[in-house]
């Protein structure tokens, strides 16, 4: 073994991709940024998932993952997620992708 961990691929999109089908206003559109991130999810396995900040919060977003990464805190997946605007009615764990609910 060369000493680098397998990475499990779970969202691979462009930005393009990401806010297809949005229906965020065009200016809200254009201050955010698609995130590649590691973490390692409940199968013990690091992970790559995407998820998308205000470019802005790009940095803190970064250093989030980082120490979730580190500590080895389980996230089930992380992938993009269609912006809406207005009020989003959907469960949960599907707004917050980083939480997992059992079922």
């Amino acid at each position: 073994m060369n000493g680098t961990e397998e990475i499990i691929v779970d969202s691979s999109m462009s930005f393009s991709e990401a806010v297809e089908g949005t229906t965020a206003p065009e200016e809200i559109i254009l201050t955010m940024s698609l995130m590649d991130v590691l973490y390692y999810s409940f199968d013990g396995r690091k992970h790559q998932g995407q998820i998308i900040v205000n470019r802005e919060l790009e940095d803190d977003v970064y250093d989030i993952f980082n120490f979730i990464e580190k500590i080895f805190f389980p996230i089930e997946k992380l992938f993009p997620f269609p912006l809406i605007s207005g009020m989003i009615e959907v469960p949960w764990r599907i707004i917050i992708p980083l939480l997992s609910t059992s079922e």
